[in-house]
């Protein structure tokens, strides 16, 4: 006689999430711990890049200016999004939505608005450090006015996107008010689309313009190859800050109608944070070189060389420009100006500056001069 056995019991099912708080936000699918672990390492990374241009614009160059003070502005608030960040990440941000204490979800709300707010001042203000930088180094009119007319469109611009994400609700401050008085989703959604594609479009189109002028820089600059490759690289990092600004709009506008913010609001603060910090790093690596120099000499020579070969520059310490060109007959000419500005800056000497220069001071037939030379001649202000 057979006898069957009973089927086993079905397992137990698993226990339910745990209540909320910082340990919840690390079980299960949690992004929360990468999200934070990634915010303050670029952060660390760029702020120790903008500590190190301040000393060397303090202690080495001492010529601290405006440029640098929105410098300092931007690190600072940057600072403040890497903190807002992490706690969005204790509170929700990286985790499913389900998962997520009703307790946490009008926190997350308030902490997302101060992260929109912080985030597209902190874009404008390192900016226009660069733009500052660029007028102390570029002195012609067309500079001058290019950098003024930028630094005036990213003002206005940032003014309106910073009233209009205040007030994206119908009703002022509600992000502040208690739960149950949300905004509409509907109202939200089309309210906040233009602070959200619009910072993206000034951010974009800023680095463009700013990317633009510096190559127009720098492509004509009689330097060592190296030097104009570090220069292009430098540059070149804006295009990340631009992929970061493009993405951050995409992924921001799908997680608005997303059934799950939490979870999808984790790679928008990624990029929020990677566009942040390259920005910082562009606008800090230009001055960077004094200190180098003092840290590494011998990386550095004390005279320069173009691609052919011959000299074109002596440094000269104490902020003077010191400029050589071969002239006719295979003598060296040159000419020692002290520089009204001991910027850290390489450009070519045109024409029209020469022809502020005196024969008298410069000891040799002008004429000649601007003749053979003018394509030969480097400026070194502060040794870049």
């Amino acid at each position: 006689m057979s006898s069957s056995l009973p089927p086993p019991p079905p397992p137990p099912p698993p226990p339910p999430p745990p209540a909320g708080g910082w340990n919840s936000g690390l079980t299960m699918n949690s992004r929360s711990l990468g999200l934070i672990i990634f915010s303050t390492i670029t952060t660390f990374c760029a702020t120790a890049v903008v500590l190190a241009r301040l000393y060397t614009r303090l202690a080495l160059t001492r010529n601290f200016g405006w440029d640098d003070t929105f410098l300092a502005i931007s690190a600072i608030l940057g600072i403040g999004l890497t903190s807002v960040i992490c706690v969005l990440a204790e509170h929700g941000v990286g985790r499913h939505v389900f998962e997520v204490p009703l307790s946490d979800s009008h926190v997350v709300q308030v902490l997302g608005f101060c992260v929109r707010i912080i985030h597209i001042v902190v874009l404008t203000t390192t900016k226009l450090s660069i733009c500052i930088f660029y007028r102390r180094i570029f002195r012609d009119s067309f500079s001058n006015i290019s950098s003024i007319a930028l630094m005036a469109f990213m003002t206005v611009f940032t003014v309106v996107l910073f009233i209009d994400g205040f007030f994206a609700c119908n009703i002022g401050g509600a992000f502040w008010a208690p739960a149950g008085k949300k905004c509409a989703a509907p109202s939200y959604a089309k309210n906040i689309a233009f602070s959200i594609y619009g910072s993206a479009t000034l951010s974009v189109a800023a680095d463009l313009l700013l990317m633009a002028f510096a190559l127009w820089r720098v492509y004509p600059l009689v330097i060592a190859r190296s030097q104009k490759i570090s220069l292009y690289a430098i540059i070149s990092l804006g295009w990340l800050a631009i992929a970061a600004s493009i993405v951050r709009a995409i992924r921001t506008g799908q997680t608005i109608e997303s059934r799950d913010p939490t979870w999808a609001a984790w790679d928008i603060d990624i990029w929020a944070s990677l566009e942040v910090n390259i920005s910082l790093l562009c606008a800090s690596a230009p001055a960077l070189k004094p200190l180098i120099r003092k840290v590494l000499p011998s990386l550095f020579a004390s005279r320069a060389e173009d691609s052919s070969g011959r000299n074109i520059g002596t440094y000269s310490t104490g902020g003077s420009w010191a400029l050589r060109a071969p002239s006719r007959g295979g003598l060296d000419s040159s000419v020692e100006l002290t520089g009204r500005d001991h910027d850290t800056c390489t450009d070519i000497v045109t024409q029209k500056e020469l022809q502020s220069v005196t024969s008298a001071e410069v000891g040799i037939d002008r004429e000649t001069f601007l003749d053979t030379s003018t394509r030969d001649i480097e400026s070194d202000a502060d040794g870049t």
